[in-house]
């Protein structure tokens, strides 16, 4: 296979020396943006094209996210299971909450081939549809839907309308 004629890229060299810090920063920027704070930082205006080269010449690729909870604390879930261990699971009943919500979040990144994207969005943003539902080893038991999200009343009012919950959780 040829190369091609001319001289090397000045702007490419420059990409792929000094890119990887803004993908490690702004993983899930679209190539527009990447763009613009590379014209901004470095003052050399590129296309997307050219951007989107250096990106696959680093080795990384767009893909799906992982989106988790900000608010999660895997200290705190570790010490609840080792708590846990202790419990007969046949008299465990799990109330559950659980919703959607609308939060617009991009859900595309890019990071090197081979590894995970993760990202965090705050949760409770905007309208939610909230279901409250009990689990047991007897499999789902009652279940609530709601428009909004739950709060101490509306809880009160998911155990206080199914009588036998209320029986199962005495």
């Amino acid at each position: 296979m040829k190369t091609a004629a001319g001289r090397p890229s000045k702007k490419g060299a420059a990409l792929h020396a000094e890119l990887l810090p803004q993908l490690k920063t702004h993983p899930d920027a679209t190539l527009d943006e990447h763009c613009q704070w590379w014209e901004a930082t470095h003052g050399i205006q590129v296309s997307s094209a050219t951007m989107s080269r250096a990106i696959t010449r680093l080795n990384w690729t767009r893909k799906k996210k992982t989106i988790r909870a900000s608010e999660q604390n895997e200290t705190d879930r570790a010490t609840w299971r080792e708590q846990a261990k202790e419990l007969d699971a046949s008299k465990l009943v799990f109330l559950d909450e659980c919703g959607s919500n609308i939060a617009l979040t991009r859900v595309y990144a890019r990071s090197p081939k081979g590894t995970r994207v993760y990202g965090s969005v705050p949760r409770n943003r905007r309208a939610n549809i909230t279901l409250l539902a009990s689990l047991s080893l007897q499999g789902m038991g009652e279940a609530f839907i709601l428009e909004g999200s739950a709060d101490s009343a509306v809880f009160e009012l998911y155990i206080g309308s199914w009588p036998t919950l209320v029986k199962a959780l005495q």
